[in-house]
């Protein structure tokens, strides 16, 4: 039936998405290794990327691939409740605040070109717990080397839906994979996170060329 017919075409594509996956492996940009902990998604952009390109032969765009890993990530956030409290938890310990500190500082000496570079921005005691503004995304940077830059957009989005499952109260205000000149992050403990793909999805649809 058109069930089985829906799973042997995401069977087709999640085998199509391996194999781009596999080619892109090497090609992966260097950002510092485990000493620094954005570098874990640099894998994960190739991922997207393979998807999205394994998508494609079906008619299905950026937009499409994007809908498709918010939901993926937002179904990882729900079943893993617990991990990701525990996370957002921890990140407004001192500790946590003074790593994220000098994770930004370090980013700022710009030794890797595919690399984040972030600055971080104390909580004003009111309206947010801490924040920090990208002014460069490794995974923006990375899928526009691979012509994919749309895509960005969308991941993004899941940003707002793992706020949620951390209890840590994101607000922002745009991307630069959206057009906006950084990506400012703010966050404040137990916040409802009210941002979620469709009321970002209209900014996405705004976004100028480019």
């Amino acid at each position: 039936g058109s069930e089985m017919c829906i799973r042997d075409r995401a069977r087709d594509v999640t085998e199509r998405a391996a194999g781009e996956f596999r080619a892109l492996l090497p090609g992966l940009p260097p950002t510092g290794g485990e000493a620094n902990w954005a570098t874990r998604f640099i894998p994960i952009s190739g991922w997207y990327l393979a998807y999205c390109r394994a998508m494609r032969p079906l008619g299905l765009g950026p937009g499409d691939a994007g809908r498709m890993i918010y939901d993926l990530e937002t179904a990882d956030f729900q079943q893993n409740a617990g991990r990701y409290a525990a996370v957002g938890q921890a990140m407004f310990t001192p500790g946590a605040l003074q790593k994220t500190r000098e994770w930004a500082q370090w980013t700022q000496q710009r030794d890797y070109p595919a690399n984040w570079v972030a600055e971080f921005v104390p909580g004003d005691g009111a309206t947010f717990d801490f924040g920090y503004d990208y002014t460069r995304c490794g995974l923006f940077e990375y899928l526009k080397t691979q012509g994919e830059p749309e895509l960005a957009a969308y991941v993004c989005l899941t940003d707002f839906p793992r706020s949620r499952a951390e209890d840590s109260g994101l607000v922002r205000s745009g991307t630069l994979a959206m057009g906006a000149s950084r990506c400012d992050f703010r966050y404040r403990q137990g916040r409802p996170v009210t941002q979620d793909w469709d009321t970002e999805i209209v900014k996405i649809g705004r976004r100028p060329a480019g």
